[in-house]
């Protein structure tokens, strides 16, 4: 093995253990997050974006879809949606909760969301709800660049990122703005949409956790793509 071989393997490892402490994190409280996320309302959560959705049928991917309920809700709009969730106790959970033939359950994450299909057209919308400062920054700028291949000509991303204080068995990295719209930029996508909003959570919200919701196309605004 060279040294760069060992080097590899080293980064791998280190990704592996820290992906697993995190999921470790999740699974402790997962009883507790389960109601917490199931009682949010997917109206009032995505009220700000939702002029970005695609009208339906269209295929959308949810990312980091916890309990299912935001596929749920897109499926019952008549989508065709992938929720791409790496804990098995939210996605089982979530698979019993909100059973539907248009959800194809993933056990797959960022950066590469590797097993998911992407349909030969790309995925009308990519939504990745509270899961962007899970990711150090080389994995920000891999998975930016993997979301931007796998969207549609007039595809949308839209992400939500946590600021302020995370719970310690949860590892939350100290994400810009201005850098994730710089990736997106550097992978093709323009900014459509940027908001800071309040947490919808109480507990959080008296925390002084604050959220940034940002919303890309992958065509420049007022092409005729982007109509």
């Amino acid at each position: 093995m060279t040294v760069s071989d060992r080097r590899d393997a080293l980064k791998t490892t280190a990704k592996t253990a820290a992906l697993s402490a995190l999921l470790q994190g999740y699974a402790a409280n997962a009883a507790a997050l389960i109601d917490r996320y199931e009682a949010i309302s997917f109206d009032r959560l995505h009220r700000p974006s939702i002029r970005f959705f695609p009208k339906a049928p269209a295929h959308v991917i949810d990312v980091g879809a916890g309990t299912g309920r935001d596929a749920a809700r897109l499926a019952h709009m008549g989508h065709k949606v992938v929720a791409a969730e790496p804990l098995d106790a939210f996605r089982c959970f979530g698979a019993r909760r909100h059973p539907s033939p248009l959800i194809d359950w993933r056990n797959a994450c960022l950066p590469l969301l590797s097993g998911v299909p992407t349909p030969p057209r790309g995925f009308d919308l990519v939504l990745a709800t509270a899961c962007w400062m899970h990711l150090p920054k080389p994995e920000r700028r891999r998975a930016m660049a993997r979301i931007a291949d796998m969207l549609a000509p007039d595809g949308a991303f839209i992400l939500t990122i946590r600021h302020g204080p995370a719970p310690i068995d949860r590892t939350m990295f100290d994400v810009t703005p201005g850098e994730t719209i710089s990736l997106a930029r550097q992978s093709g996508l323009w900014l459509a949409m940027h908001r800071q909003e309040p947490s919808v959570q109480g507990e959080n919200r008296h925390a002084g956790v604050t959220w940034t919701r940002l919303a890309f196309r992958n065509a420049p605004p007022g092409s005729a793509v982007d109509q």
